[in-house]
């Protein structure tokens, strides 16, 4: 079963809170809860092979990157048998080295949007929300489900650990929409292009658009919000497309290129106008062009009105 990317309401990343410090050790024998390392106690029996995870651990936690919290490698997460998903070996850092040896199992709950943990004490827990569970948790897939098995795992807002940032993948139509903690250094990649987090109260900012997708459309085609990042042609066509634009809302940008004389009708939403310089459509009117090597791009600047900020070609509208 393939993975998807299809969430837009995620669990918002996380980093871990530091409330103790090393020299904490210099006063108490408790350990501070920070720490998943192993303790040396006085007359220990064990010490040696106790010393020896440490060292491991000190090794390993600097290949991870720090203390961000994500995965570094593994911990996937796929449709088992029934309702169940399987979890991969694989480590992440939710406060330090957090690993998974031994491939497991999940139980789901039938006909619910499942979110599915691996928590600090390296146990995997299931919940029905967006709360990550107590004690430090990092999300390692949406698991949907029907009434007997997993229909679809989603991985949209699983944070992963990359040379030391965190990334992740959404499906928002824009910068994500969440608000991260500021103490996070964070690269998300969406429909709209990727986006860096870099907090402190400078929000997100575009780094990289997404390279345009082609989209031939041959018949007519009422357009979604899935559909804002696709050029139009009209390519392969043997008859005029209308295409029926969605419902303006501010920054939206469509684009469309005429490459068959049959040219194509484009539609505005009951209630909104299209722009083209000085000419303006009647409301949910239309634009068109029959000829080759029209291009049209148009942007909507509220919640009624599109208008062209680029147009070649001969385009009408009515």
């Amino acid at each position: 079963m393939p993975v998807t990317k299809l969430a837009t309401q995620v669990p918002a990343p996380q980093v871990w809170s530091y409330s103790t410090y090393l020299q904490d050790y210099l006063v108490s024998l408790s350990v501070p809860s920070l720490i998943t390392a192993k303790t040396i106690l006085q007359k220990a029996t064990t010490w040696v092979a106790q010393f020896n995870f440490n060292a491991a651990y000190l090794d390993v936690n600097s290949q991870y990157g720090g203390g961000h919290m994500g995965i570094v490698h593994g911990l996937t997460v796929s449709a088992g048998s029934g309702l169940q998903v399987n979890i991969a070996a694989g480590g992440a850092l939710i406060g330090g080295v957090c690993q998974l040896k031994t491939s497991t199992t999940a139980v789901v709950t039938a006909s619910q949007t499942n979110y599915v943990w691996f928590k600090k004490d390296k146990t995997v827990e299931v919940t029905l929300t967006t709360t990550p569970p107590a004690g430090g948790a990092i999300l390692l897939g949406i698991a949907i489900t029907d009434g007997s098995g997993v229909t679809s795992v989603d991985t949209s807002g699983v944070c992963y650990i990359k040379g030391g940032l965190v990334y992740r993948e959404t499906a928002d139509l824009a910068e994500p929409l969440d608000t991260p903690p500021n103490g996070l250094l964070m690269i998300t990649k969406t429909l709209a292009g990727e986006y860096l987090w870099s907090g402190s109260g400078n929000g997100y900012k575009l780094l990289l658009p997404p390279l345009a997708t082609i989209l031939p459309v041959v018949a007519d085609k009422t357009e979604t919000a899935t559909d804002r990042y696709k050029v139009v042609t009209n390519e392969g066509t043997t008859v005029k497309p209308v295409i029926t634009l969605e419902s303006a809302a501010a920054g939206i940008t469509r684009t469309f290129i005429v490459q068959d004389s049959d040219g194509i009708r484009i539609v505005a939403a009951s209630g909104d106008t299209i722009r083209i310089g000085t000419s303006i459509s009647s409301s949910g009117g239309y634009a068109e062009s029959t000829t080759i090597g029209s291009t049209l791009t148009l942007i909507a600047i509220n919640a009624t009105e599109w208008f062209a900020i680029s147009s070649l070609g001969t385009w009408s509208v009515a």
